[in-house]
């Protein structure tokens, strides 16, 4: 399944609001539906960058946080930007390539290490509310609720 029809998967579910829900299929990025962005920190970084890098990143740090990691290949990580051109991606490359580096686990990967520590802590966050639930739930009706 491709990048797109996994995202489209997880997320097609809707609230009767209307505001899209996390869909929790086994992968812990189906728990974590949003991330922290801290606008002064990135402003500090991105606001010297051209706007069309400025959105590049953007994008991949969402596609980031949903897959855990990005492609290696940069065509491939061009795909993950719907709407920019090559000569576009041509100028956003090189901010982009010193941002997302190599994974130190997988030749076929990129990686943004600021989502990673954010990834990594929402995981063990989400982690330790479910058990913490899953407990009191079981305290209170005095059953496994681990089942």
């Amino acid at each position: 399944m491709g990048t797109d029809a996994r995202i489209l998967a997880r997320h097609r579910h809707r609230c009767h609001a209307g505001a899209a829900m996390a869909i929790d299929d086994g992968a812990p990025s189906g728990r974590m539906p949003w991330y922290r962005w801290y606008v002064a920190d990135h402003a500090l970084v991105l606001r010297s960058w051209p706007p069309i890098a400025r959105l590049a990143y953007r994008e991949l740090a969402d596609a980031q946080w949903v897959d855990g990691v990005v492609p290696a290949d940069p065509r491939e990580l061009r795909r993950l930007v719907p709407g920019i051109t090559k000569r576009q991606w041509d100028a956003a490359w090189p901010y982009i390539e010193r941002t997302f580096t190599a994974h130190p686990m997988s030749a076929e990967a990129r990686r943004c290490a600021w989502i990673d520590e954010l990834r990594s802590a929402a995981i063990s966050s989400s982690d330790a509310r479910t058990r913490a639930a899953k407990a009191a739930a079981n305290s209170r009706w005095g059953n496994d609720s681990s089942e």
